[in-house]
Formats: C-alpha cells, structure tokens, sequence
C-alpha cells in the first residue's frame, strides 16, 4: 500500500489546531496540539504546533519547555536533533518575534 494514498488518521486534528489558530482560539488550539503530541509522542510536526499554540497564547516559557521536550524525545528516541525549521521556530520564540 503506498503511504501517500493512506491518510494521517490525525490530519482532522491537525487541521482543527490551524483552524483555531486562524480564529485567533489559541486555548483550543493548545488543547488540541496538546492532544496530538500525546497521540504521536515522536512526531516533530504535533510538536511544532503545540510549541507555536503555546507562543500565540502568550505561554512563551511552556513553548520553550516543549521545544527542550521535542528535541529529548527526537535525540533519545530516534538519534536526530529537531529540524531547521523547528530550531527557527524556537529562535523567533527567543528573540521575541512572532510565530
């Protein structure tokens, strides 16, 4: 079976996460990213949303913990660090740019 024709079972969540963030909801959409961090512990991209739900909401010091937890997780578990894009993520949430 190719991988590509079989859906995320989780894209509907990941989906409602966005659409709380576009509704300027960034408590559901913490709820949410949280829940699909606990579904798919290792997925990077459950964890991005999570961190940048945390960093809308104002939890600025929350997103910077989950980042130091994705990138355990990543290392322990599977031996790569966090992407560049996840690293840019943690950045913009130091310098106190917007995500």
């Amino acid at each position: 079976v190719d991988a590509e024709l079989v859906p995320d079972p989780l894209d509907p969540l990941a989906a409602l996460v966005e659409a709380c963030h576009a509704s300027d909801d960034h408590l559901a959409a913490t709820q949410f990213a949280r829940r699909l961090v606990e579904l798919e512990p290792l997925d990077e991209a459950a964890h991005g949303s999570l961190i940048r739900a945390y960093a809308r909401s104002g939890r600025r010091a929350h997103a910077l913990r989950q980042y130091l937890e994705c990138r355990r997780m990543l290392v322990d578990e599977l031996g790569v660090e966090p992407s560049a894009d996840t690293r840019a993520l943690q950045q913009r949430i130091l310098a106190g740019q917007p995500v």
